[in-house]
């Protein structure tokens, strides 16, 4: 499989802005495992869920990946191009 081909597939998922940090690695001789950063809009858990059922079910279809550790991320803040923080509640 070519790690291209996976970036391409999970880019290509609904509700997915973009993914970093791709790692894919084998567990056995046809078993694989896969972890990322995916951008998503700012969404409740609830809804990001759907997104999540989408990227697990087109890596088992198109790659027979089947244990995934997926971590969302917000949309980009637009000053910065970059993931905006968490604000904080000043609170130690």
């Amino acid at each position: 499989m070519k790690l291209a081909d996976v970036v391409g597939a999970v880019r290509g998922v609904d509700g997915v802005l973009d993914v970093h940090d791709l790692h894919v690695w084998s567990l056995g001789s046809s078993v694989h495992a896969l972890s990322c950063h995916v951008l998503i809009e700012d969404l409740p858990p609830s809804e990001s869920e759907s997104i999540l059922k989408r990227l697990n079910a087109e890596l088992a279809r198109r790659f027979h990946i089947h244990h995934t550790t997926i971590q969302f991320e917000h949309a980009c803040c637009a000053e910065s191009g970059r993931v905006c923080p968490i604000p904080s509640s000043g609170r130690g």
